[in-house]
């Protein structure tokens, strides 16, 4: 499927609505995301100009990549089984979106903050690890599926 590029802000808001439509589902059905559906993304789409300009959900994208950053971190303590999988979604997550170098940069150091603030409060995994994981996943699909229903298509 490939975006109009009609440098309206409702083509562009249509097409990023599609990428975040994308993995907010996936979230939502718990369905394990690939490096290779992250591949399909970027190749299937092809975004409208890349813009500096904050997208009407940057703040709600900007925290659920700290809460991927948390769970990539806990995982690796709580849910080895789970591999790169939130790593996996951070990754799907940019591929679905295609941000600017700038908002780029600011979601990967968002997703950062939430592996680093996690791995200095937790150097096992504990019970209060193992609250923390449901808790920041229950987060991640409230923030998925809120950013679906306002700005989904």
């Amino acid at each position: 499927m490939k975006a109009l590029i009609l440098g309206g802000m409702i083509d562009r808001l249509q097409w990023i609505a599609t990428g975040v439509l994308i993995t907010c589902l996936l979230w939502a059905i718990d369905a394990p995301l690939s490096p290779v559906l992250a591949q399909t993304l970027a190749q299937n789409q092809s975004p409208p100009s890349r813009s500096n300009q904050a997208a009407p959900y940057d703040q709600k994208l900007t925290r659920l990549a700290i809460v991927l950053g948390r769970l990539h971190f806990l995982s690796g303590l709580c849910k080895p089984d789970d591999g790169t999988l939130w790593r996996a979604r951070m990754i799907a997550l940019l591929s679905a979106e295609q941000p600017s170098e700038l908002r780029q940069k600011r979601l990967i150091a968002s997703f950062n903050q939430g592996y680093s603030g996690y791995s200095e409060a937790y150097q096992r995994c504990t019970d209060n690890a193992e609250r923390s994981y449901q808790r920041e996943l229950a987060s991640g699909r409230d923030l998925a599926q809120d950013i679906n229903n306002r700005y989904g298509k």
